[in-house]
């Protein structure tokens, strides 16, 4: 419904998405047949409700659709029967078809073109349903003969067609003759009030939590006469007027059911709860006479046919079946026959009475068809009068309640709907009476009913009859004149008689006095009073129309009445009654007949010579009906007469002297009408017009409660007797008088001396006699009546001289002294003042005048400022006190008075501005408030400059968002442009002002130049400390506010000479720029040293004015040279819509940076907003996520909201509405985690590069929203559920979701910008947010978003320099705000209203639902409380409640501030790790420069100790929160064993919840684990994959041989590709020997099946592994029989071409190594230089051969020329170069498997791999064991992949070793090095003179790489060694690494460990020592 009325507002609306709406309703489903479910149905409405409101678009598709829909109402099924209203009794067919109804109706008079389409649709409709009926009954009456066996075999079809009549068809007609034909001839629609959309409600509290009394008046829909008719409205009144009497005390009497208190009308309760229930608004179906007459007849003859006895009898058989059979859930008829004939009437006389009498009176004599037509209906109508009589006796009465009684008052009320029925019939048979003589026998026919005797029940029930008889008997004497005198006789006799139902009703009520009676006695009530207002009606329209003929007939029924009147009171008995029908008749008489001769004065010299003669209970009566006819504007004379007369009665009865003079009987009898009098001034002050009026009214008023004032100070001595004469209490009745006419009046401004004086004297007696303070002696009334008086009240001061003024024009100087002590004054003055010693001195000089003045000033001013809540507030007012001259110059003091009550006055208006809600009425009135204080600032008079500046202060303290509001900052540089100019005027000229431009104030100036000079250099200092802080605040809003003033101010004169605004504007920013995006985030010390021009933002802010002005005049331009600029203006939108999708789908960013800013340009210089541009604007990010266009889009905003701050909301629902879809879409922040390379599994195409998310677009992003959502705090309620639902939708509820947001370490500044910005919300004054549960949705969601990021591994941060300090700036902001969030929790009430979206959040994993409920496991905001708690499924944030259990205890704010501080606990602990390791990444050498502000804070926190349980307990809040939260905890917390075992015990216990996670399977298992065979190692089968070197530990003496462990360990090496297997070759080799099971041998042998390679690289590691020695004579007993079978087994499984592959790449590489063999027999030197070439020369390249340590790349050729022995001095390696071509090892695999031949084919190899050839050496060794290298250099390997995944910039080459047999192998060369041995050996000089002699000198480019080359090689393997330890011995202790590493170690322990090694070796003893036994030994110098 709220979606179709949004829609309906957009004009036009698309229909695309009406489509939407209509997509939900009912599909026909085969010819005609419909399927109607709940769902359906309230689609089908809110079509409607769109189509009405829209007014009436796209009828063209709906309209055909609601027909269709219609006609197949009689076949559709209804699956479900859901209802509106909780009370609705109606069937859902019914209710349904009536509503279609309602709304085709509307069309048809609304829409010409199709009124006649569906009019005859809804005829046609109606006319098949009767026709159904008829045959229907037909076939019963057919098959119930007995002769008729036809008729005996279709008893069953007959039993179905009732029971389809029954449940369907009459339904059907009901819900169609209740709506066809009414219509709404103007907004709202019948639709829109049955359906209204709902009101919001503002409540405002004041400081006792009352509402504030403006909002004490609630509205209420009313009911409209038009809409329905009196005579149906009487028994939905009556069923309301007391729900009070109990059922068992009123069954046998009161035929109406139990309703409590009286109620108004409300469409949708009438409609769907009163049977029979319509609208009486019925349209003219056509416009000529004889149309309207034919569709009449055609209704009349279907009327006609189901209304007749037989049909009537058949359908309550129907009816009766239906109701028995029990299939229709909601079915209250039993009966079918009263409804039916009450619908069918009502249809009947809506047709014929719908028309004016002007109307009949034309048809009558044009139209023959008319006088038929309304014989026809009368005929018909006098028959069911007739038939209905013994349907409306009491027995009729007895039985239908006992039917109600027996189905628990379910069921249709019979009697009620028959009474309605002849009541309905009664007004056609007057409206169709056509003939005089038939009116006249037709009124008294009327006359005898209403004079007909019944008992109770049936004068009750009879109602509606009554009613209709009065207003038919009105109705002839309308219609026929000429019968007018016997109207008038029986309306007479009706009140004067008095008729016997109002005798009835009046004597029940008056006996029926007890308690127990009083819900009767309250129905009785109701009922006169309905009747005789209907019987005062009938008289009053009688007369009317009489006075036309005999101008005496009021008169005359003057004389009667006061004759009947006393007459009665003689007789007594029914007199009392007779009475108060002839006031009452009197009174409404002089009101409906104002303006007829006499009548008025008549009428009051009746009641005058009536009224306290004696004194009675009429007189309330009398005075009532005075102010009734003073509302009415009757004859101004009889108006002055009656307000003469009820201020004289109240003035009497309020005096002192009456009060004294009620003893001895004396004094005018009037105390018992006072408080009537009152009551009577009220409704007279709240229903008077006119200014003129309310003004006289209000004058007299006051003038009466000064004079009530004045006797009572005359006639009392003293305080005590003025409180004993009770004269406050008669002056306090008349405040709600005066507040209900001050209500209704503009605030009282320039008022006559006689007015101000009353006001004047009116605040002194308010103030003195407590009427102005809350202070319970008083009537809270009486408080808030003096408050609204307050806001219309003129202030106090006056053209006289002040002192003299209070002293002797006071009229009650002296008396007023007498009663009230003046101490007691002045101490209520120093209570309310704040000044201290300099206040009370001035307080105790004053008399009595000037300290009752000044309390007068500070009530008054103080209630007009708090009780401005719903209104402007005047703000301005106390200046005017101030700014009085008398004032001013009092001697007394008097203006420092008013400074502090003017200071206390301003406290309360900054209270009440900020109590009010944040909406943008709030912030235009703040702005208003500012502008002219700063108006003020400049006053000519000091003492109002130091006034204003005061509260410029306060007021920018409360509200600092002014400071960068577009209307202060703009009005602030006028102020200054128009002082600016004052200087340049003659200061001798008198009367100089100056105007401010865009505002109504204008400036006095001084009369003299330097006054002038010193308020211009005070107002720029001024202005300069504004901006000052409005940069601070929100530098991209005030920026772009004085970029678009210059802009706006650049076309006048004054820009080009001089405008001081604009100059002040340029330096403002000059001195007060922020830094540059590059400089925000450094250290203020490096700041220091940067020029201005490096680190201000300078650029940015003239460049940016540059764009706007530039493409201002290009769109400016365009329009200004075109005659239509409209529709240029829209062609010019299209085609920059046109362009702009361009440049997002190529991706160009010139076209999108154009077109983005002309948008801009255009929707700035056009009235409005259009949607279209609006939202490629705010889109434009997300269709082009990129950091530039981002940049260039957010720009733009800037500069739409500086233009047209008054579209700030529309915009921000636009961009935010763009900020969801990059959630959606998963783009920036929300993308998904990349995947990160293991470095322990790297393969040939590993990509070993940092992979970051691309978030650059949402950081520029994210710092746009953070500034807006500071300023919202501080100015919109609007703004903040705007953002708190982008908040709340932007992370998810649940803590570990992979849904919502990246964990990647480079989001964590983006993240925890917005994150801060989110706490700084929450944490923000009380309503800045909605609600407590608002607040807690809130904080959940942030706390959960927080804590997600921490599901993940820690990684290292990808950005350097000021990026991961700016990072790291956003972390110990949030830090900081988390720390400080401990005093908002414990203030925090949690209650009933705390909400969470999915309170109990479950861990996300692989085995999910019934597993994780089994564990227990909750995510919850109250860890294992019991809650239940209900999710939010939508977009925006829904209202859920907690539903607790009755058994269920509410939870106490203490548990749930608990478990929160429990979060923040964790939250702060995990934040300060992360923080510190990050800061040791950015400053590891701890340099001044790079400290972080904060970060000492945070160590200190960091640093405090943490128990053994207190570990325990942050393991198990983090496992309640989320498994995956717990399994990385002791990655972060390295240094706790204790938590590690938490962790692990709480995975090991409920491994379901995390065996998706591979991170913790370290936990799960264990040695102890394995070795006790715990029965949950089966989970280890659906465990994830982890990295392979962990799985192989499972295969060593560390872990006891399982088949589980080995299974899993199989399945993860199974899942590696061979490239990442080939690095752990010597691992999977050295496995065997603890595979017990023979689970890896099996794995390798398979894995060799796959790939030749490997398999190859296998043969080689196991050869080389069957023997402990190098000379292979030492087997090794556990490996060696088992590899020679392995071996075997992979050699025997080659086959063809991979066996041929096998044999030459292995013979190929043992002819090399042989080499080495024959060398070892030639001594050292050239001899073994010639032996080495000369075998090498013999060695023949075949083709496919590879080196065993680079299977990645073929032999091409061998460098025969480049054998050379190496140094040894028992064994001959040489090195040798070999030609290889890089072709990866796939290809590789390949040519192993398709043969030698096929490397000839040209095509073989592509142009890149050709390309790939390159020289590459080895060094081959025989008799020398390698396999010490090759463990040293896979772990150096391991060091290259983690600095390289890690994105440090330092150089690693582990060259490849591989042993290929005991005592041989082959070591890779690394390419284009020098050792520093060949250098030792090769030069007598150091490094750094080689650097120079190699490279140039130090400022050479050559040079600098190549010395940033060696450091970055040097640090990376220095690192290396120190870690490994390796020495030239190449000894490796494995023992000692884990020492060694440090794994518990902190980063920042290990930055500080690396330092210290540093710092002790350089230099060192021990390094020149080495140095010199490496000179000594091997001739290396150093």
């Amino acid at each position: 419904m709220e979606l179709s009325r949004c829609l309906a507002r957009l004009q036009p609306t698309p229909w695309s998405k009406v489509a939407k709406v209509m997509a939900a309703c009912p599909v026909e489903l085969s010819r005609g047949v419909f399927r109607i479910d709940q769902r359906g149905q309230d689609a089908v409405m809110s079509l409607s409700v769109y189509l009405v409101e829209s007014g009436f678009q796209h009828r063209e598709r709906i309209v055909p659709y609601l027909i269709k829909l219609l006609r197949g109402l009689l076949k559709a099924s209804f699956v479900e029967e859901v209802k509106y209203e909780p009370d609705e009794r109606l069937p859902v067919r019914e209710r349904f078809c009536f509503l279609l109804h309602a709304v085709l109706s509307d069309v048809a008079h609304h829409c010409d073109e199709l009124g006649e389409e569906v009019t005859n649709c809804q005829l046609d409709f109606l006319g098949a349903l009767v026709r159904i009926c008829a045959s229907a009954h037909a076939a019963s009456s057919a098959s119930s003969e007995p002769s008729s066996t036809a008729a005996a075999l279709n008893v069953k079809a007959s039993v179905d067609r009732s029971a389809a009549v029954g449940q369907t068809v009459v339904p059907l007609i009901l819900g169609t003759c209740r709506a066809l034909g009414r219509t709404s001839p103007e907004p709202p629609f019948i639709i829109s009030q049955i359906f209204p959309p709902p009101e919001k409600v503002d409540f405002i509290e004041d400081e006792l939590g009352v509402e504030n009394y403006a909002k004490k008046k609630k509205r209420a829909e009313t009911y409209n006469p038009i809409m329905v008719s009196r005579r149906a409205m009487v028994d939905y009144w009556m069923t309301r007027a007391c729900r009070g009497a109990a059922r068992e005390r009123r069954e046998g009497l009161l035929p109406y059911e139990n309703i409590t208190t009286p109620i108004v009308f409300k469409a949708s309760t009438y409609l769907f709860r009163t049977f029979g229930s319509s609208f009486s608004l019925m349209r003219i179906i056509a416009e000529r006479p004889e149309t309207i007459f034919s569709g009449s007849q055609l209704i009349l003859a279907y009327a006609d046919r189901i209304l007749s006895d037989e049909m009537i009898e058949y359908l309550d058989q129907c009816a009766m079946e239906a109701y028995q059979s029990g299939q229709i859930a909601v079915n209250p008829y039993r009966s079918f026959g009263e409804v039916l004939k009450l619908v069918w009437v009502n249809l009947l006389y809506e047709l014929l009475c719908s028309y004016t009498l002007a109307e009949k009176e034309e048809w009558k004599h044009t139209s023959p068809l008319f006088c038929s037509l309304a014989k026809d209906i009368q005929k018909l109508a006098k028959h069911l009068f007739l038939a209905g009589q013994k349907d409306i006796q009491v027995k009729a009465y007895d039985a239908s309640e006992q039917e109600q009684k027996d189905y628990q008052y379910t069921c249709a009320h019979r009697f009620r709907a028959s009474v309605q029925t002849v009541a309905a019939c009664v007004d056609i048979l007057v409206w169709a009476e056509v003939e005089e003589n038939g009116a006249d026998l037709l009124c008294g026919k009327l006359a005898e009913k209403l004079n007909a005797s019944h008992g109770l029940k049936l004068a009750l029930g009879h109602l509606p009859i009554l009613i209709s008889c009065l207003n038919g008997i009105r109705t002839l004497a309308e219609m026929f004149p000429l019968i007018v005198d016997g109207c008038m006789l029986a309306a007479r006799d009706f009140l004067g008689a008095p008729a016997p139902v109002l005798l009835k009703l009046y004597q029940c009520m008056e006996e029926l006095v007890s308690g127990d009676n009083a819900g009767v006695r309250t129905i009785c009530q109701a009922a006169l009073r309905q009747v005789r207002d209907a019987g005062i009606d009938c008289l009053c329209g009688v007369l009317r129309v009489g006075i036309e003929r005999d101008p005496e007939i009021v008169q005359a029924y003057l004389a009667s009445a006061s004759n009947r009147l006393f007459q009665a009171e003689i007789s007594g008995g029914e007199g009392a009654l007779i009475a108060i029908n002839t006031v009452m008749a009197l009174g409404k008489m002089a009101v409906a007949l104002k303006g007829t001769p006499r009548t008025e004065k008549s009428v009051l010299q009746f009641f005058q010579q009536r009224f306290c003669k004696p004194p009675s209970t009429l007189d309330t009566l009398i005075v009532d009906q005075m102010g009734r006819m003073l509302v009415a504007k009757v004859d101004r004379s009889v108006r002055d007469e009656i307000m003469k007369m009820l201020t004289m009665v109240t003035l009497v009865s309020n005096s002192v002297q009456a009060r004294l003079s009620d003893a001895d009987a004396k004094f005018p009898g009037y105390k018992h009408v006072a408080l009537p009098v009152i009551k009577v001034l009220v409704k007279v002050a709240s229903g008077i017009d006119g200014a003129d009026e309310k003004l006289e009214l209000l004058s007299t008023l006051l003038e009466l409660f000064v004079q009530i004032g004045l006797d009572g100070c005359r006639y009392c001595e003293n305080q005590l007797a003025f409180k004993d004469s009770g004269c406050a209490a008669n002056m306090g009745v008349l405040i709600p008088v005066i507040s209900a006419l001050v209500q209704r009046m503009d605030p009282v401004v320039g008022a006559k001396p006689r007015m101000h004086k009353l006001f004047w004297d009116f605040w002194l007696y308010a103030s003195l006699m407590g009427f102005t303070v809350l202070s319970g002696v008083w009537p809270i009334d009486w408080y808030y009546g003096t408050a609204d008086i307050a806001l219309k009240s003129p202030i106090l001061v006056c053209k006289e001289h002040l002192r003299p003024i209070l002293q002797f024009n006071n009229p009650v100087r002296h008396e007023t002294a007498a009663i009230v002590d003046l101490n007691d004054v002045k101490f209520q003055l120093l209570k309310e003042l704040k000044g201290g010693t300099e206040i009370s001195t001035i307080l105790y000089k004053m008399n009595f005048q000037q300290a009752t003045y000044l309390l007068s000033v500070n009530d008054l001013e103080a209630l007009r400022i708090q009780n401005s809540v719903t209104t402007k507030t005047p703000y301005q007012i106390m200046m005017q006190y101030l700014e009085f001259p008398l004032i001013q110059k009092d001697k007394g003091g008097m203006f420092i008075c008013m400074s502090a009550v003017a200071d206390k006055v301003f406290d309360m208006f900054l209270d009440v501005m900020q109590d009010k809600p944040k909406h943008r009425e709030r912030e235009i009135e703040l702005e208003e408030a500012f502008v002219f204080l700063l108006v003020k600032f400049v006053d000519p008079e000091k003492q109002i400059r130091r006034v204003a500046d005061k509260f410029i202060s306060n007021f920018i303290d409360r509200f600092p968002h002014l400071l960068w509001s577009r209307k202060v900052l703009w009005a602030m540089l006028d102020i200054l442009q128009a002082l600016a100019y004052s200087l340049e005027l003659d200061p001798n000229e008198t009367g100089q002002e100056v105007i401010v431009p865009y505002t109504p104030y204008s400036i006095t100036l001084t009369d003299t130049m330097d006054g002038r000079e010193t308020i211009v250099r005070d107002l720029a200092a001024h202005c300069q400390g504004i901006v000052q802080e409005a940069v601070k605040w929100a530098p991209i809003a005030t920026r772009s506010h004085l970029q678009e003033y210059m802009v706006a101010n650049s076309e006048m004169v004054e820009a080009l000479t001089q405008h001081t605004g604009v100059g002040l504007a340029i330096e403002s920013i000059m001195l007060f720029a922020g830094l540059n995006a590059s400089s925000s985030p450094q250290s203020t010390s490096l700041l220091e040293r940067w020029p201005a021009c490096v680190k201000k933002d300078y650029s940015e802010f003239v460049c940016s004015m540059e764009i706007r002005c530039r493409y201002s005049g290009e769109v400016a331009g365009l329009l200004m040279s075109s005659k239509n600029t409209e529709y240029t203006r829209k062609e010019l939108a299209g085609k920059l819509l046109n362009q702009l999708h361009t440049s997002w789908r190529t991706s160009n960013k010139k076209l999108h940076k154009r077109c983005i800013f002309r948008i801009c340009a255009l929707l700035v210089s056009m009235k409005g907003l259009d949607r279209r541009l609006l939202r490629a604007l705010c889109w434009s990010p997300v269709e082009y996520f990129s950091e530039e266009p981002t940049r260039n889009s957010i720009y733009c905003w800037q500069w739409l909201l500086a233009a047209k701050p008054e579209e700030e909301l529309r915009f921000l629902h636009e961009m935010c509405n763009a900020w969801l879809a990059t959630v959606e879409r998963e783009l920036g922040i929300f993308s998904k985690d990349p995947v990160q390379t293991d470095p322990c599994a790297v393969g040939e195409k590993s990509d070993l590069r940092p992979k970051a998310p691309y978030i650059a677009p949402h950081e520029v992003w994210v710092n746009f929203i953070v500034e807006k959502i500071e300023s919202a705090k501080f100015s919109s309620q609007a703004e903040i559920e705007i953002f708190t639902n982008l908040i709340y939708r932007s992370f998810s509820p649940t803590i570990g979701d992979e849904k919502f947001s990246c964990r990647h370490i480079s989001v964590v500044g983006t993240r925890f910008n917005l994150l801060s910005s989110a706490v700084s919300l929450l944490q923000s004054d009380a309503d800045s947010l909605s609600s407590q549960m608002i607040r807690s949705i809130l904080r959940e969601r942030i706390y959960s978003a927080c804590l997600d990021y921490f599901c993940g591994p820690q990684l290292y941060p990808t950005e350097r320099g000021g990026k991961l300090r700016e990072n790291i700036l956003m972390m110990v902001k949030f830090w900081m705000a988390m720390h400080n969030d401990k005093k908002f929790l414990r203030r925090t009430s949690f209650g009933r209203e705390i909400v969470g979206n999915q309170l109990s959040n479950r861990s996300q994993g692989s085995s999910a639902g019934s597993s994780a409920a089994e564990s227990g496991h909750m995510n919850s905001l109250v860890g294992n409380m019991r809650l239940s708690s209900c999710s939010c499924s939508s977009g925006r944030i829904h209202s859920t409640v907690i539903q607790c259990v009755d058994a269920t205890p509410l939870i106490s704010d203490t548990a749930y501030s608990k478990e929160y501080l429990r979060k923040r606990s964790l939250i702060l602990a995990l934040l300060s790790v992360e923080i510190e390791f990050l800061i040791t990444w950015y400053n590891p050498l701890s340099l001044p420069d790079r400290v972080v502000p904060g970060e000492e804070i945070i160590s200190a926190w960091r640093s405090q100790h943490i128990t053994e349980r207190g570990w325990v307990d942050m393991a198990q809040c983090a496992w309640n929160l989320s498994p995956m939260l717990a399994v990385y905890l002791p990655s972060r917390f390295r240094s706790s064993e204790a938590l590690r075992n938490e962790v692990t015990r709480l995975v090991q216990a409920n491994p379901d919840l995390v065996c998706h996670m591979p991170e913790a399977l370290q936990y799960m298992i264990t040695p102890d684990f394995v070795l006790e065979d715990n029965p949950d190692l089966s989970y280890l089968q659906a465990w994830a994959p982890v990295s392979p070197v962990k799985v192989l530990a499972y295969f060593s003496r560390l872990y006891s041989p399982h088949p589980i462990t080995a299974q899993y360990a199989i399945r993860v090496l199974s899942a590696c590709p061979p490239d990442v297997l080939m690095f752990y070759i010597p691992q999977l080799a050295q496995a065997v020997r603890y595979d017990t099971m023979g689970y890896i041998r099996n794995f390798i042998i398979t894995s060799a099946n796959i790939s030749q390679l490997l398999t190859h690289q296998f043969i080689w590691n196991m050869r080389t592994n069957m023997f402990r020695d190098e000379d292979g004579q030492e087997k090794d007993a556990d490996l060696y029989e088992v590899f020679n079978s392995m071996i075997d087994t992979m050699v025997s499984n080659l086959t063809g071409k991979e066996k041929l592959f096998y044999e030459s790449e292995f013979d190929f590489f043992t002819k090399i190594t042989a080499i080495s063999g024959v060398l070892r027999h030639f001594p050292k030197g050239p001899e073994r230089k010639r032996a080495c070439l000369c075998e090498l020369s013999k060695i023949k390249v075949e083709q496919g051969s590879y080196l065993p340590s680079s299977p990645e790349a073929i032999i091409v050729d061998i460098d025969y020329a480049s054998g050379a022995p190496m140094q040894s001095a028992a064994k001959a390696p040489f090195r040798a170069k070999f030609k290889v071509r890089s072709v990866g090892i796939e290809k590789v695999q390949e040519i192993a498997t398709a043969g030698y031949k096929d490397l000839r084919d040209a095509g073989f190899f592509t142009a890149a791999d050709l390309r790939k050839e390159h020289w590459q050496a080895a060094i081959f060794k025989v008799g020398d064991d390698v396999r010490q290298d090759m463990l040293a250099l896979q772990v150096i390997a391991l060091f290259k992949h983690v600095f390289s995944i890690a994105g440090i910039e330092v150089y690693l080459f582990p060259y490849r070793v591989v042993a290929t047999s005991p005592g041989c192998g082959v070591i890779e060369c690394v390419p284009d090095t020098t050792s520093r041995d060949q250098l030792g050996r090769q030069t007598d000089i150091g490094m750094y003179e080689y650097f120079l002699q190699k490279y140039g000198d130090e400022s050479t480019r050559t040079f600098q790489e190549a010395r940033s080359n060696f450091v970055k090689s040097m640090a990376a393997y220095s690192v290396a060694m120190f870690l490994l330890q390796a020495s030239p011995l190449n000894f490796f202790t494995v023992r000692l690494l884990r020492l060694r590493f440090a794994p518990t170690a902190t980063e920042r322990e290990a930055a500080a460990f690396m330092i210290k090694i540093i710092n002790d070796s350089y230099l060192n003893i021990r390094t020149r020592t080495y140095d010199m036994i490496q000179y000594y030994q091997n001739q290396i110098p150093y």
